[in-house]
């Protein structure tokens, strides 16, 4: 039977996908204004307070955990920009505008740091790319 990680012992839930969430919570802390290249694994378990080969248990490399926590924090700035924008038909036109101009600078403002690192790393850029349309990340239709 496999040992469960400290970081999880304890919690209520799939100990396999809370300890995942937990890596990928780190390591979208860790690229937080930091290019990707600056980040190992060793770097990342010790943030995360687990042995590096923890990391192969969830992730093929550094660049499938990278990947995966840029991938989803893209989602959540897109779901947070979605969600943010106006409801047909509840305000005025100029009201709405306002609200869909503030939230397009948000969005902007926040995924800066994340296009930044992806530009230091031409193959994680293909790589991101591939991921955000074959999962159809960006594909939802933005409607009222």
């Amino acid at each position: 039977m496999a040992r469960t990680a400290a970081v999880v012992r304890g919690l209520e839930g799939d100990h396999a996908a809370l300890l995942r969430a937990h890596l990928l919570d780190t390591t979208e802390r860790l690229l937080a204004g930091r290019s990707p290249a600056t980040l190992t694994t060793r770097r990342i378990a010790r943030a995360a307070d687990v042995s590096d080969g923890v990391l192969y248990n969830h992730f093929a490399d550094k660049d499938a955990l990278v990947l995966a926590a840029m991938t989803r924090r893209f989602t959540a700035l897109l779901d947070r920009f979605r969600a943010s924008l106006p409801k047909a038909g509840r305000d005025s036109l100029a009201d709405n505008l306002a609200r869909i101009a503030s939230a397009a600078l948000e969005l902007h403002l926040e995924l800066l740091p994340l296009v930044g690192a992806l530009l230091s790393d031409d193959a994680l850029l293909r790589r991101f790319l591939l991921e955000i349309h074959t999962e159809d990340v960006g594909a939802a239709e933005i409607s009222g």
